[in-house]
């Protein structure tokens, strides 16, 4: 019988662990390690040995079908290349050794299964080949059910003889939602504060998540230009970009100053390690770290993890934001690898692809979708007048000769909001219906009636426009939603608050994170050129005098 999948979300707990305890889960954790890397070259070996024999051979020669399909199977079935399989060694070898007298067999299984998930992701093709984890990387473990093993009972975390206390906040919504909904099982996770470890339980509830008073969900649809660190939005008569990584700028000095002290003081303390010439020596070498070194990493480590926690405060302000103007997102399907191939730095500080999972699990909790949308659409080199020119990446304005000037990120993602999807059924060389093909294509006579109705020469989305930072987007984001509430245009909203839906809201709730977001960069005076939404830009080339000396009295 196939398993029955629910909807889950996760709450986090904060735990209370004395002198004792810590030692004791710091061992557990150096235990699991090695129960992974055991696992992990048993699931390699197994693998060798699969693609060893002939039937596996045999089988990559077939045509792709249900019989190459079935001979596959057969040969991991004769070899024990599945995680049921994996279960039973660990549980035989590993949970006997002295791995056992600290973990239980329910731990150990979970810890094989991610050891047996990575190497078929290396069976695939999808990932390279997994390696053996070293000290202090391994920082969490799961149980299977929330009934032995690893179990929250009673307000406290219960592994074995261990039981830590959680520390749970009465007034806290988001925990008090979590516990009283049915609890999967629990992961416990480990960081590094300061150099001290401090350990948090993941409660994987049955369930729908909290969702907070201010944040609303919209029905419309969002068109969004993924790039290394600036997406481009755009809903139906306004447009915006936001920069993921302006407000790190600070954070950024910092560690650049940090890791060129940490290099000074590996060489100071390691010479013999490096050539004459500066390069480090080929071979095996010993490392020594002076306890400067050490406190040296502990800061960069802490700097690391709060830019990391900051951008993910970020991420939420944003994918908020969108989801208040649109829970149906549209969304141009990039390559984020290679984006890290050739933004390196900006995809580090500004993670694209996390915010976009962020945004996607937000929309999916919210009742809405984040649909992909293929890039051969070739959006941002399409006008609405028939015509497509390649743009080299230096030009950032969409410009053509009908007369539409639009920023180009602001452009693609509003044209995004048109794609559609075409299903054509393939029929086989015998005449049977076969799989069904997903064509894409812009629906151009909808695009048309839409930039119609835009009011103005310009039709409201910003001709150019500085990114904004993620705090400023999401508040004037905010101040669109309050305006056209005031003007009488706003559409009917859903305000969504544990997963139902309840009477419309009022002007003041429309704005989303109104307490978190109006922070004194967001309130105080922008020029109109950073501010790329469509209510702020002036429309008409009457205008356009005033616009410029605005701009030239705020310096720009």
């Amino acid at each position: 019988m196939p398993p029955i999948h629910t909807p889950s979300f996760i709450t986090e707990i904060p735990l209370q662990a004395n002198g004792t305890q810590e030692h004791t889960l710091e061992v557990r954790f150096r235990l699991a390690q090695q129960a992974y890397n055991a696992c992990l070259g048993e699931a390699l070996r197994r693998l060798d040995l699969m693609r060893e024999r002939k039937a596996y051979q045999v089988a990559r020669k077939l045509p792709p079908g249900a019989a190459r399909t079935h001979a596959f199977r057969d040969v991991r079935n004769a070899c024990g290349f599945s995680p049921y399989s994996l279960h039973a060694w660990a549980t035989r070898y590993v949970s006997h050794t002295l791995l056992g007298d600290h973990l239980d067999v329910n731990t150990i299984q979970t810890i094989a299964t991610r050891a047996f998930r990575a190497v078929e992701q290396y069976c695939f093709g999808v990932r390279g080949r997994p390696r053996f984890k070293g000290p202090n990387q391994i920082d969490s473990v799961e149980g299977k059910s929330n009934k032995q093993g690893l179990r929250w009972n009673d307000r406290a975390l219960v592994w074995g003889d261990l039981t830590l206390s959680g520390i749970v906040s009465p007034r806290n919504p988001v925990i008090a939602h979590g516990l009283t909904h049915p609890i999967k099982y629990v992961r416990l996770i480990r960081r590094r504060l300061n150099g001290r470890g401090r350990f948090f339980a993941q409660l994987v509830c049955e369930g729908q998540p909290y969702r907070k008073a201010q944040h609303i969900v919209r029905e419309g649809i969002v068109g969004i230009d993924p790039g290394p660190r600036t997406f481009g939005v755009a809903g139906a008569d306004w447009g915006a970009q936001v920069d993921l990584q302006t407000p790190l700028k600070q954070s950024r000095q910092v560690i650049r100053r940090l890791q060129r002290k940490i290099d000074r003081q590996r060489r100071a303390n390691n010479k013999d390690n490096y050539n004459p010439d500066g390069t480090m020596k080929k071979g095996k070498r010993e490392w020594t770290m002076s306890k400067g070194h050490q406190r040296s990493r502990v800061t960069l480590a802490n700097i690391y993890r709060k830019a990391t926690a900051h951008r993910t405060s970020l991420h939420g302000q944003v994918a908020h934001a969108i989801l208040s103007r649109g829970a149906t997102i549209l969304i141009e399907r990039n390559s984020y690898r290679s984006f890290q191939r050739t933004y390196g730095k900006s995809v580090g500080s500004a993670a694209p692809a996390t915010f976009v999972n962020h945004l996607a699990r937000l929309a999916e909790s919210a009742g809405g979708s984040v649909v992909r949308v293929p890039t051969t659409l070739r959006l941002s080199q399409t006008c609405l007048c028939g015509a497509i020119r390649k743009k080299p990446l230096s030009e950032r304005v969409h410009r053509c000769d009908c007369g539409i000037t639009v920023q180009r990120d602001v452009w693609s993602a509003w044209l995004a909001r048109f794609a559609v999807t075409t299903i054509v059924t393939k029929e086989t060389s015998t005449g049977k219906t076969g799989k069904d093909i997903v064509t894409w294509r812009l629906d151009a006579e909808a695009a048309h009636a839409a930039w119609a109705r835009l009011p103005g020469s310009d039709a409201g989305l910003p001709a150019a426009s500085i990114p904004l930072p993620p705090g400023r987007f999401a508040a004037r984001v905010g101040q669109l939603g309050k305006r056209e509430l005031a003007s009488g245009r706003a559409a009917r909203c859903a305000h969504v608050a544990m997963g139902e839906a309840v009477s419309p809201v009022s002007a003041s709730e429309l704005v989303a994170g109104k307490a978190r977001l109006e922070t004194r960069e967001a309130t105080d005076a922008v020029p109109l050129r950073r501010l790329s939404l469509c209510s702020e830009v002036c429309v008409g080339r009457e205008n356009r005098g005033k616009l410029v000396g605005r701009r030239e009295s705020h310096g720009l």
